[in-house]
């Protein structure tokens, strides 16, 4: 587990997703009464418990992430597909002359 940086979110793309987990902490909190119960319950440290469930801080960990309910990667942190470029000879003016 490396990377343990702690990362807000503000990304509408990303917000239904996590409030729906920091609800999850809430409800969590509620019923077990104690963030160190909380984060015994996810698997993860209290700390990470409590930030998302206070603050809606998304650890960066992508097993951290999991154990919490999270995807491992947002929507918004997916990087956009390239473009495919066919290189056949007689597509790409140029390529005649090598």
């Amino acid at each position: 587990m490396k990377n343990n940086k702690v990362v807000e979110i503000v990304n509408p793309l990303d917000e239904q997703r996590v409030r729906k987990v920091q609800e999850a902490c809430l409800r969590a909190y509620r019923r077990l009464g104690s963030w160190r119960a909380v984060g015994e319950y996810f698997g993860v440290a209290h700390r990470y418990a409590w930030d998302l469930g206070m603050h809606g801080v998304v650890p960066s960990n992508k097993d951290i992430r999991k154990a919490l309910g999270l995807p491992r990667v947002l929507p918004s942190e997916r990087k956009p597909r390239v473009k495919r470029v066919d290189w056949r000879v007689g597509l790409v003016k140029g390529l005649e002359r090598i």
